[in-house]
């Protein structure tokens, strides 16, 4: 039996409030590591940041934007669906306003101190952007470059925010990516919000992970019809669940 492949790729994309160092992971199963690629069967997955270095030291001040442009890339010889996934790290934080608008004063509360998230994703303005509110928040948290019904992009597919220490948001790209093709990315910036001095210290990372499952051995009862261009944000998601499925059983 032609059993469907896996692939799992993970990068840490860092920015913290007084000090970040950036961390990339690989995740090893029964297969070759390169360059934080792992290679399951005939799936190869490659996560790009923009030219982020994941060694370099960050000091953003709040407010301030730092480049990171999270994309996928098929290096295998099989079409494949992809995903991503972002962990949103939260604290409890009075978010300030960051510039004068419709009478707010900038540096003065957006809202009462709560668990909010600290970075905004922000998508390059001058293509077609969509964008996800986070929990218990003022404002637009994540970005992003959504696709259509007649153009390619990302989809947001779910999002859990219940966690304490971060939300996690999840996006599928709607058509699937033949042999060295690469999506486009899912956001260009990081930003660090503005928030009350000293009520969140340390480093903060958001959590960026890729994974990618094998088109061409999708059954047609577990899923949509595989051969369309453009897959809706419903057929998308249930093409995950048959990834988070395959992850649960090991």
């Amino acid at each position: 039996m032609n059993k469907r492949k896996l692939l799992p790729v993970a990068a840490l994309l860092a920015a913290a409030l007084l000090l970040a160092v950036g961390v990339t992971t690989a995740l090893l199963t029964d297969a070759e590591s390169r360059n934080n690629i792992i290679t399951i069967g005939q799936v190869k997955l490659s996560l790009d940041e923009g030219g982020f270095d994941p060694e370099e030291e960050h000091l953003p001040d709040p407010g301030s934007r730092v480049t990171k442009a999270p994309k996928l890339s098929n290096e295998g010889n099989r079409d494949a669906f992809v995903f991503l996934q972002l962990s949103m790290p939260k604290a409890e934080v009075t978010l300030l306003w960051e510039e004068s608008a419709d009478g707010h004063r900038k540096g003065t509360p957006r809202a009462e101190k709560g668990l909010r998230e600290l970075f905004r994703c922000l998508a390059d303005e001058a293509s077609a952007t969509s964008a996800v509110t986070g929990s218990a928040d003022v404002d637009g948290d994540i970005t992003y470059h959504v696709g259509s019904d007649s153009a390619e992009g990302w989809l947001f597919l779910k999002s859990d925010l219940t966690g304490e220490a971060a939300d996690v948001y999840v996006f599928g790209y709607n058509r699937k990516l033949a042999p060295t093709e690469e999506t486009r990315t899912l956001f260009d910036e990081v930003q660090l919000k503005s928030f009350i001095d000293g009520e969140a210290t340390g480093t903060f990372a958001i959590d960026v992970v890729g994974w990618a499952i094998q088109a061409d051995n999708l059954k047609p009862e577990e899923t949509v019809d595989w051969t369309k261009t453009w897959l809706n944000a419903e057929e998308l998601t249930g093409i995950f669940r048959i990834v988070e499925t395959r992850l649960a059983a090991g």
